[in-house]
C-alpha cells in the first residue's frame, strides 16, 4: 500500500489518506477477525504455530524424500507462567532486547526516506542523501517486498538453528542496516541498508511469540507476549524521539545510525543472555516438580514435567 498511500497524500493530502487506511482496516480486517477468530487452534483441527512435530510426523516428512527434519531448541513444555516469569531476569532481559529492537525499527522506518533525500527544517532544505523521491520510494518498496521472504527465513532459522544463533543474526542485520544507512549519499548504502533492515525488522514481528514459547512455554503466553510487544512499542516511541533530536542537533542522521549500531550490539547480548538464563529457569522448574503443559498452554493435570 505504500505507493498507493504516497499517491493519495500527493493528490489529496495526508488527512484523506488516513481516512482511506482507516476504511481499509475496518472493512478488510475487522470482519475477517470476527468471522474466523478462534480461541484455540484445536477448535479448527489445527496445531499452534511452532508446535513440535511428533516422531511419526517427522518420519512421514522424511519418508517423502525431503531433508532430515531438525528442530533446534524444542518448545518448553513445563509450566512456568506469568508469576514465575515476572520475577526472572531472563524475561526482563528479553523485554529489554525487544525494546531496543523496537527503537531501531522506529528510527529506520521513520527516517528512511528523509535519510535518502532531504529534510525541510524551518523553511530551509537540508540535503541528506541527495536522492530524488522516486528513487527512494523504489528502494523502500523493494525492501517491503523483501520483508515477506525474510519473515519466512527468520522463522526457519529459529526452527533449524535455534534461539541463540538466530538472535545473533538478527542483531547483526540490525547493526549492518544502521551501518549502511550512514552512506546515504551513495546508491549502494541505502540499498544494502534496506536489504539488511528487511531481515532485521522481522525480529520485531516474528521474534516475540517464537522466543517466548521456546524460552518460557505457552502457559500465560498471551499476557507475557502482550507485555513484550508493549515494551517494544515503548522502544519505538523512544527511538523516533531520539533520532529526531539527534538530527536537530547535528543536522545529520549519522549520530542516530551510530546509536542504532550500539544498541544493536546490546540487543544481541540481552537476547543471548535471556536464552541462557531461561534454560536454567526451566531446569529449576522441572527439578521443583512443576506440571507439564500441552501445546495450547493448558496444564496437564496430574502430570510432572521432565527434561
Amino acid at each position: 500500500l505504500s505507493p498507493i498511500v504516497g499517491n493519495i497524500i500527493a493528490t489529496s493530502g495526508w488527512r484523506f489518506a488516513f481516512v482511506v487506511l482507516a476504511v481499509i482496516c475496518l472493512v478488510g480486517s475487522l470482519p475477517i477477525a470476527v468471522i474466523f477468530f478462534r480461541s484455540h487452534p484445536s477448535d479448527k483441527g489445527l496445531q499452534p504455530y511452532g508446535a513440535e512435530l511428533t516422531e511419526d510426523e517427522i518420519k512421514a516428512i522424511e519418508s517423502k524424500g525431503k531433508k532430515k527434519v531438525v528442530q533446534a531448541d524444542p518448545e518448553v513444555t513445563v509450566a512456568i507462567g506469568w508469576k514465575v516469569m515476572k520475577k526472572s531476569a531472563a524475561f526482563w532481559l528479553l523485554a529489554l532486547g525487544f525494546m531496543l529492537v523496537g527503537a531501531i525499527n522506529a528510527m529506520i522506518v521513520v527516517n528512511t526516506i528523509s535519510n535518502m533525500t532531504s529534510v525541510v527544517m524551518n523553511g530551509e532544505t537540508i540535503v541528506t542523501g541527495g536522492h530524488d523521491i522516486a528513487w527512494a520510494s523504489t528502494v523502500l518498496s523493494a525492501e517491503l517486498v523483501l520483508v515477506v521472504f525474510c519473515k519466512v527465513a527468520l522463522g526457519s532459522m529459529y526452527d533449524r538453528l535455534g534461539l541463540i544463533p538466530s538472535s545473533i543474526i538478527g542483531a547483526f542485520t540490525c547493526f549492518a542496516a544502521n551501518f549502511f544507512m550512514i552512506f546515504n549519499t551513495t546508491d549502494w548504502g541505502p540499498i544494502l541498508g534496506a536489504v539488511f533492515f528487511a531481515f532485521g525488522t522481522c525480529v520485531c514481528t516474528v521474534g516475540p511469540s517464537v522466543m517466548m514459547t521456546k524460552e518460557f512455554g505457552r502457559l500465560d503466553i498471551g499476557r507475557a507476549t502482550s507485555i513484550m510487544v508493549a515494551v517494544q512499542s515503548v522502544g519505538g516511541i523512544m527511538g523516533a524521539i531520539v533520532s529526531g533530536q539527534a538530527f536537530d542537533a547535528a543536522l545529520s542522521f549519522t549520530p542516530a545510525w551510530i546509536f542504532g549500531m550500539v544498541i544493536s550490539i546490546i540487543t544481541g547480548v540481552c537476547m543471548v543472555a535471556s536464552v541462557k538464563l531461561a534454560r536454567k529457569l526451566v531446569a529449576k522448574q522441572i527439578a521443583a516438580g512443576a506440571p507439564r503443559v500441552d501445546e495450547e498452554g493448558k496444564i496437564v493435570e496430574g502430570s510432572v514435567a521432565t527434561a
